[in-house]
């Protein structure tokens, strides 16, 4: 089925407080993306269902004033839903009251020098947000409230599969953690840009959509273009290369991405420290492209793992 530009509304990014605290996951594109290979990966019976099951969302009404005519509905729900999550930490959304800033990241400290300061929060956030919404998608709770955890485990299975919230970097220059690489600036051959950002990003480019569409409403994500990265994703990542995907256990995958944050975003600690935008650490030259091989096999594993998740959770 061909695919015309998807038009969404855009969401006010809101500035985080905590120190500790990493900002958004993978961008729009990345989470998509995600949904997008969990629902190539479940039968139609099975997506029909739990697409059923978002209808039930008390955002729903919202949604389909801005689904576009051309897309299968059961496809732009499973992509909504795994964005929705970070659409509701703007202030002005009408659901910001489901928003949980914590439940996105799990800190485990890379100590490369120095000492973590003891106001450095570790916590579990992100697998104590993976339980609770499975719980609540196994109980006997409102539709309502099934679908909202839904939307939390379509998210979050992209947000654990992302390095940067596994993990907080401690040095000398970051005694209280980098926020998953928010406060640790880098630059390549053309623009400098924090750590955290350059990963959330790393399909940005490629799948960007207008600025302002002719509409008037901000186009994040092109999903024609998408559509391509997906292909891609799929063609190179079939999910019978993936042994991880007998791996069902929540906290050993977060034990998987602390591993790729240690070796794949900070080099194994000697990725040059930049602290502001005037000291920048220098990128190697191949740094980004790899940065995306291991992001799309990241996608393709946290979007296989989804459709797993989702079939077990739901018995599908």
């Amino acid at each position: 089925m061909s695919l015309r530009r998807i038009l969404f509304l855009g969401s006010l990014l809101i500035a985080l407080s905590s120190l500790s605290l990493p900002s958004f996951a993978w961008h729009a594109a990345g989470h998509e993306a995600t949904a997008w290979v969990a629902y190539k990966a479940l039968g139609q019976a099975q997506t029909h269902t739990i697409a059923d099951m978002l209808r039930k969302h008390p955002d729903y009404a919202l949604w389909m004033q801005e689904k576009p005519s051309e897309m299968e509905e059961d496809l732009y729900l499973f992509l909504r839903a795994a964005i929705w999550p970070d659409d509701i930490r703007a202030p002005k959304h009408p659901s910001h009251h489901f928003a949980h800033s914590s439940w996105h990241y799990v800190n485990r400290l890379f100590i490369i020098d120095g000492q973590a300061s003891p106001k450095l929060e570790k916590g579990k956030h992100i697998l104590e947000a993976i339980a609770l919404n499975s719980k609540t998608l196994q109980s006997t709770s409102p539709d309502a409230d099934k679908a909202v955890a839904l939307c939390w485990i379509f998210h979050l299975m992209g947000d654990i599969h992302q390095p940067l919230h596994s993990t907080a970097l401690v040095s000398a220059q970051f005694p209280e953690g980098d926020r998953g690489g928010n406060l640790f600036f880098v630059r390549n051959k053309t623009r400098t840009n924090n750590l955290h950002s350059l990963w959330d990003g790393l399909w940005d480019k490629e799948t960007a959509g207008k600025s302002v569409s002719d509409s008037g409403v901000r186009e994040r994500v092109d999903h024609v273009k998408l559509l391509k990265v997906v292909g891609r994703v799929l063609k190179q990542y079939p999910a019978n290369g993936f042994k991880e995907l007998g791996n069902t256990d929540y906290s050993s995958w977060v034990d998987e991405s602390f591993a790729l944050a240690k070796r794949a975003v900070y080099l194994d600690g000697k990725l040059p420290i930049g602290t502001d935008t005037h000291t920048p650490g220098q990128l190697p030259d191949t740094y980004e492209a790899d940065a995306r091989k291991l992001g799309e096999r990241q996608l393709a594993l946290g979007g296989y793992r989804l459709a797993a998740q989702l079939k077990s959770l739901l018995k599908l």
